[in-house]
């Protein structure tokens, strides 16, 4: 048999196992993510940034040119205090009430945190001007996919920290006045900004609403509000949604990730630029390591561009179409534990598909899913507050009125609530009840669905400066601690947080 012959008896497999084990494979693998989004679009679900784009709203000027024209303003931030700093499960310190305020246990920061804020009182004057758009919206060129820069999201939360900082400082030296137009404008930020449809936006907004929620928390163990005041305040708290939102971001989110895998695919250069994670890439000075290298090159990246590519594509497609059931099944029925358990059981099945075909992955299956599930459960810990504070408020317009808390929420309807507000977690009305010493208990049932009485106990570790009350067994609405359970605090729990200085 001549050698031309033999070779060719040898090629011939070669090249047929290699026609079986990689274009094979990307054919159906390619097929199947075809077909999965034509079952999606059959469903009317949008695909790409350009269908999710949203509508320039009427007569709004873009956030970005508005702020510009503030001349570079929020500097603010290098002395900041957290409202509401827990001390105990249920208990939280009046900050802008101590007379002394430390920083790392040493100096009172009082005077320096005066200072910075009216340093920044042009920029507070030039925020408050901001605010009298109908609403804070940023066009964005959103073709920029994965490589979309946000940097107004720094610029908005340092806003929100300015008008937070200036309200507690104007309330901690009684300037009510000044504390109510500070306050509003902190509550107005959060209420106007309209959040792009991407994940870090809403959150973002989440994060500034918590300084916002705090920030209320501290102005309502005051007694100069009147009730045409604390009307308008919950009003703006009112008429807000902080869960939502977040189902326009996934749907966008899902159309970054289709557009950065196809441009992952066009060459190796494009995916590393796309998954690199920023550190330089070493130069092979050795023959392994240029084998290696050659390796990651040819075979491996072609491997992933072929077959693991489109598994992937098509397992995070189907995350995230899980992640937008589970938002519209809260926005169906009201209610977010079941719909949060269903989501668990799909992923957990969805999951086991993917084992097999996991190390093709560049993305690992299992922890965008964590990603996802966290922001899911932020959004609803965040509306949860809003309602609870709302309740407060509303609970506490009462108060004035009365002297006293109703036995029931049912007595705050109509005059101040429309109707009883409902705990999003399990779709019942928010637990209230009056205590013997004539303060109130309201609470959800929290993250677990299960009403525990009102118990506050953390549920996970956190550190000991501005623990998440929303994380409890149950998330009760916080009540201010007495001098002597500071004092207990102080005692027991030494610190190099900000708190108040012992005197």
């Amino acid at each position: 048999m001549k050698l031309r012959i033999k070779i060719l008896f040898v090629l011939i497999p070669v090249i047929l196992l290699g026609f079986v084990t990689v274009f094979l494979p990307h054919s159906g693998s390619k097929r199947a993510v075809e077909n999965y989004k034509r079952e999606l679009r059959a469903k009317g679900e949008k695909l790409t940034y350009q269908e999710l784009i949203p509508a320039t709203p009427p007569q709004t000027p873009n956030a970005a040119r508005v702020f510009l024209n503030a001349n570079g303003i929020f500097v603010y931030g290098s002395n900041t205090v957290s409202p509401m700093p827990f001390i105990a499960p249920g208990l939280a310190e009046v900050v802008s009430q101590q007379e002394s305020l430390a920083a790392e246990g040493r100096t009172n920061i009082w005077p320096r945190l005066t200072a910075e804020v009216k340093a920044n009182r042009n920029s507070l004057l030039s925020l408050r001007e901001i605010l009298q758009v109908p609403a804070l919206y940023y066009n964005l060129d959103y073709s920029q996919g994965p490589n979309l820069l946000l940097p107004h999201l720094a610029q908005l939360k340092r806003a929100e920290q300015l008008a937070s900082g200036s309200t507690i400082v104007a309330l901690h030296e009684r300037d009510f006045t000044d504390a109510w137009t500070n306050l509003m404008s902190s509550v107005e930020l959060v209420k106007i900004y309209q959040t792009e449809p991407i994940e870090i936006s809403h959150l973002v907004k989440i994060a500034m609403a918590r300084i916002a929620m705090s920030t209320t928390w501290e102005a309502l163990q005051y007694k100069q509000w009147n009730d045409a005041q604390l009307s308008e305040l919950q009003a703006r708290w009112q008429n807000m949604d902080m869960f939502g939102p977040v189902e326009h971001a996934f749907a966008m989110e899902r159309a970054i990730r289709i557009d950065t895998l196809n441009l992952a695919r066009k060459s190796y250069a494009a995916q590393m630029t796309i998954f690199s994670t920023g550190a330089p890439r070493p130069q092979p000075d050795t023959l392994g390591a240029m084998a290696t290298a050659v390796i990651e090159r040819y075979p491996k990246y072609w491997a992933w561009k072929w077959t693991g590519s489109y598994g992937e594509e098509l397992y995070h497609m189907r995350v995230l179409q899980a992640v937008l059931e589970n938002c519209r099944a809260v926005k169906t029925t009201g209610v977010f534990i079941p719909a949060l358990r269903e989501y668990d059981n799909t992923i957990t099945n969805l999951n086991k598909e993917v084992a097999r075909i996991s190390k093709h992955f560049l993305l690992t299956p299992g922890g965008d899913d964590g990603i996802y599930r966290k922001c899911l459960i932020k959004s609803a810990d965040a509306e949860t507050g809003r309602r609870l504070l709302v309740t407060a408020i509303a609970l506490k317009r009462y108060h004035l009125l009365n002297g006293t808390y109703p036995s029931k929420l049912q007595n705050l309807i109509p005059e101040f609530l429309e109707k009883v507000p409902i705990d999003l977690m399990d779709g019942e009305p928010l637990r209230y009840q009056v205590k013997p010493n004539g303060e109130f208990l309201l609470y959800s049932v929290g993250e677990d669905g299960e009403d525990n009485g009102g118990d506050a106990t953390p549920t996970e570790p956190a550190s000991t400066v501005n623990k998440n009350w929303l994380k409890g067994r149950d998330a009760v609405w916080p009540q201010p601690a007495t001098p002597e359970e500071i004092e207990a605090y102080r005692t027991n729990s030494p610190s190099k947080s900000t708190r108040a200085i012992k005197k």
